[in-house]
């Protein structure tokens, strides 16, 4: 069995088609008809250094040392997903649209830039004839872009429309975000996969 694991940098629970009747994903959904839904996931962290670093050891980020956004390294020695599968036979790959957020955690090696063709740059490896199982860890950023608070760590207009009270504008671009990313990117690559072969998890890494 292969093994897919995307990640959706902050993406919100009531933001899927499942909790959100609003959003327009239909492509996306069609998919998703043959996933199961869990909403009882909870996060080790509200960031995403630490929270990709306990997806890939298992561990809380007290344990693994990342405790934040500004912790630099893990502690060293600590077995990581790639490596242990890897040591199972597996091809292991990883690809990010923010692969630099990655930077000092062990397995940061492993995950390449991700383009804005996720569907022909993954599907070259996919397609390939694979004697062993592949794991493949993608992780997309386009829904953390548009998104923060209304303080000096938000990101410019962004910041400026929550602090001015348009919040309507910030969540009509977040709504699109989100849209756009499963309907143009998750979408197109789930249906180029034999879905019988994939054992898939898409989720958030924080809201």
């Amino acid at each position: 069995m292969n093994l897919l694991l995307i990640s959706i940098d902050s993406l919100r629970l009531d933001y899927v088609s499942h909790t959100n009747a609003s959003l327009q994903t239909p492509r996306f959904d069609e998919l998703a008809r043959q996933l199961h839904f869990f909403d009882r996931l909870f996060s080790p962290s509200s960031a995403t250094r630490p929270v990709h670093a306990s997806l890939f050891t298992g561990l809380y980020p007290f344990e693994h040392g990342i405790l934040g956004q500004g912790s630099a390294n893990m502690r060293s020695g600590l077995p990581h997903l790639f490596e242990l599968l890897q040591n199972q036979g597996y091809a292991c790959a990883g690809f990010s649209e923010a692969r630099t957020i990655f930077e000092g955690l062990d397995f940061a090696s492993w995950i390449g830039d991700l383009g804005p063709d996720p569907t022909s740059q993954v599907g070259r490896i996919l397609q390939k004839n694979h004697p062993a199982p592949q794991c493949l860890f993608l992780h997309f950023w386009s829904t953390h872009t548009p998104y923060g608070a209304a303080d000096d760590r938000a990101y410019g207009e962004t910041a400026r429309l929550l602090a001015s009270g348009q919040h309507h504008i910030v969540r009509q671009r977040y709504t699109h975000a989100v849209e756009n990313l499963f309907e143009k990117k998750i979408a197109p690559l789930l249906s180029k996969l034999e879905l019988q072969r994939w054992c898939i998890f898409i989720f958030g890494d924080h809201g």
